[in-house]
Formats: structure tokens, C-alpha cells, sequence
């Protein structure tokens, strides 16, 4: 699996480079969302499209050293970390 760093803000500004990096990873991928500081509504969306569309594919997301800003954030939008996570199929 690629390991993604995720930037400290999610904001509008790193939608574009965000969907540009997930789309560019072939196969399963760990986020690692330790340094984040704000998670946005546009990029916790294209967080769960990529998630979803590799589930769909087979392959897994996982969740690594979240920050307490993006674990409230994404309690804040009605989701948990396995919102965003999926296992590779066997």
C-alpha cells in the first residue's frame, strides 16, 4: 500500500492537488492524517470517493496517525474513520 501524507489544511485550495495525488496511486492506500489541522467538507468528499472507488476496485484504504482535528472534523460531518476505510478484497 502508498502511504499519502495529507497536507495540514483541506481546504478548497488542496482539493485539486489532493484529487490529483489520490488519483495518481495505483492500487491500496494508508492516509496518513497525523499533521492535518482543518479537514473541509470538498476534500472529505473526494477523501471518501477515493475510498469508495478503490473498495469498489479491490484494493484497501487505510487511516494512520490521525490528529485530533481531523478525527473531530470528520465526527463533525456525521462520519468515523471507517467511513474511510475499506479492506482489500481477498
Amino acid at each position: 500500500m502508498t502511504t499519502l501524507k495529507l497536507p495540514k489544511r483541506l481546504d478548497l485550495t488542496a482539493a485539486k492537488p489532493l484529487a490529483r495525488d489520490l488519483g495518481a496511486i495505483e492500487g491500496g492506500v494508508t492516509l496518513d492524517a497525523g499533521e492535518v489541522e482543518h479537514l473541509g467538507g470538498l476534500c472529505l468528499q473526494i477523501l471518501l470517493a477515493s475510498a469508495r472507488s478503490r473498495a469498489q476496485a479491490g484494493y484497501g484504504t487505510a487511516l494512520a496517525a490521525c490528529s485530533d482535528a481531523f478525527d473531530g472534523a470528520i465526527a463533525q460531518f456525521g462520519l468515523t474513520r471507517g467511513d474511510l476505510e475499506s479492506e482489500a478484497a481477498a
